[in-house]
């Protein structure tokens, strides 16, 4: 039988990490933000393709989820402030 080394001190095991779970807040958010841009994306394909405009759909729809996500956060973030502002002057 092989002999256990001892402790060496200091050392301790790895503490599990906490991963989200499937159906959390923040990516049901982020589900949610997503149909909507792609619901933007068809949309705008819809409006391009009516007026006879020659369009590769799938550039649309990178272009919706691109600009959606950057612009997503700054306007959380104004619409947190003016919130804020609100509250202190009422």
């Amino acid at each position: 039988m092989k002999a256990v080394p001892p402790a060496v001190e200091g050392l301790s095991l790895p503490t599990q990490t906490q991963i989200p779970a499937i159906g959390s807040k923040a990516l049901t958010v982020f589900s949610r933000d997503q149909g909507i841009y792609l619901f933007v994306a068809f949309v705008g394909c819809a409006i391009f393709w009516a007026i006879g405009q020659p369009i590769n759909p799938l550039t649309v729809i990178l272009y919706s989820l691109c600009i959606g996500n950057f612009l997503s956060p700054p306007l959380q973030w104004l619409q947190a402030c003016t919130k804020n502002l609100l509250l202190m002057t009422g």
